[in-house]
């Protein structure tokens, strides 16, 4: 039977899905009144859901001395080129650096009712410079304002990642440089495969954070075009000098495409990008120092500073700062999907989608640069249990493939057949249940008569690992 529609209507009782009233202005809804916030042309109330929606002061208002200065540098230029008064600029721009002060000393009271930054700083000139407030936008727009004002905050981003990442570096090197002759187990497949130099691997990860700040290097070059002066989308009927605010800012020069200004954000794709790879180093970084500090291991040891006891077994110390700088790698990963989803659907133009992407880029940022500062603080904490990582690096004859090396270089015999004698003599080290260094010279040539006793050169960990002398490899002058 077929259910029967009603004609009553249904008052619907809609829930916010952001709880802080705060963020909503009480504004009395005045029959005929005006839109408060978005000009005079609608003369009906905003919705409550809307104002909802479009709020992004909570995220927005951390790009203020960016705003602020990117305001002053098109002010500025508008003066020089007559295009407002250089009373009113000047008025601006002293507004702006009050503001700016009273920001950076906690002294202003952001206004919640209204919905971003960039309102804020238009009510806070409008009540400390009157009319002069008039010409703020004057051949200006928000939509080039936005695009250039989140370029400055991820530049201002790269450089402090790269400060970041060259102290975790430089703290990598120290401990290198003090463990350049202390021998560890090196692991294939997490199985020990040759002995080699702490310092060595620690210069491995070096490299890693190395190829990091390039992409810094790389990214920050291809961004550090200004979109200022393009405005909506198509540019500006005044005799603007985008160069000349371009300069002021520190960028290279003026976008070409007032378009594609205003519509990109591949910049920002780029920063969770370049921030997703390095967050994957340091995850991996992270995992080694886990194991390392395993008591299993025991290959080192961090300070109570940086473990934590645990609550059912006093004795215990867990590592969880470490395991949280692997673990919010995902959040970063996440947080590049989330950009290129936003991205992919939207037209060459400029779409409010946009201001969803702040959000994730502050937070990458966030969490990137606390996880470098932690590695860096583990990295020059740890205390090395040399006696430790001597003894595992001596398990499972660990030096069977240098012995193999050294049977090609002085036998003059294939890999093949050096191969087969190597395991024709751990064989031998089995039966007798001994070490390969401890065998004696009389026995080995048994088994190939041209062995000779430069031999125990790479029969012996610590001279192994010198052994490798090629470029890159963990001879200690390499």
């Amino acid at each position: 039977m077929a259910a029967k529609k009603s004609n009553t209507k249904q008052n619907l009782n809609i829930e916010f899905s952001n709880s802080n009233d705060n963020l909503i202005s009480s504004l009395p809804l005045i029959e005929g009144g005006v839109n408060p916030l978005w000009g005079g042309f609608f003369n009906n109330s905003t919705h409550e859901l809307t104002k909802k929606m479009l709020s992004t002061l909570q995220v927005d208002k951390r790009l203020y001395a960016v705003a602020i200065e990117s305001t002053k540098a098109q002010i500025r230029m508008h003066i020089k080129r007559e295009i407002i008064a250089e009373a009113n600029g000047k008025k601006i721009i002293e507004g702006l650096d009050k503001l700016k002060k009273e920001i950076s000393e906690g002294k202003f009271s952001f206004n919640n009712s209204l919905n971003d930054i960039y309102n804020n700083i238009e009510s806070y000139l409008a009540d400390n410079i009157g009319n002069a407030v008039d010409n703020l936008y004057t051949a200006r727009s928000k939509n080039d304002q936005i695009a250039g004002d989140l370029k400055l905050w991820v530049r201002d981003a790269y450089d402090s990642l790269d400060g970041a990442l060259q102290n975790f570096q430089a703290a990598l090197i120290d401990k290198a440089e003090e463990n350049v002759k202390t021998l560890m187990p090196g692991y294939t497949h997490m199985q020990v495969e040759q002995p080699i130099s702490l310092g060595h691997q620690l210069m491995a990860y070096v490299e890693m954070i190395g190829r990091d700040r390039g992409r810094i290097k790389d990214a920050r070059a291809r961004m550090n075009t200004s979109p200022y002066g393009s405005n909506a989308l198509g540019g500006s009927a005044f005799h603007i000098n985008r160069e000349m605010v371009a300069r002021i800012l520190g960028f290279d020069k003026a976008s070409p495409n007032s378009i594609d200004s205003v519509s990109d954000r591949d910049f920002v794709i780029e920063f969770t990008s370049f921030a997703s790879i390095c967050a994957t180093h340091l995850s991996r970084i992270a995992e080694d120092m886990l194991f390392w500090h395993n008591p299993n291991n025991n290959f080192i040891s961090f300070s109570n500073a940086f473990v934590v006891q645990s609550s059912l077994t006093p004795y215990k110390r867990d590592p969880k700062i470490i395991e949280l700088v692997r673990s919010k790698s995902g959040r970063i990963y996440g947080a590049l999907i989330n950009l290129i989803t936003i991205m992919k659907g939207l037209p060459v133009a400029f779409s409010q989608d946009l201001q969803e992407i702040t959000e994730p880029v502050f937070d990458t940022y966030d969490t990137l640069l606390n996880n470098v500062n932690v590695m860096a603080a583990l990295t020059a904490d740890f205390v090395v249990n040399r006696k430790e990582m001597k003894e595992a690096a001596q398990y499972g004859f660990a030096t069977s493939q240098d012995l193999v090396n050294w049977l090609v270089i002085n036998t003059s015999t294939t890999t093949k057949q050096a191969i087969k004698t190597a395991q024709k003599i751990i064989k031998l080290a089995l039966t007798k249940d001994t070490k390969l260094s401890l065998l004696e010279i009389t026995d080995l040539k048994a088994i190939e008569p041209k062995i000779t006793d430069e031999i125990y050169s790479v029969l012996i960990n610590s001279r192994a690992v010198i052994s490798r002398r090629s470029y890159g490899g963990t001879n200690p002058v390499q």
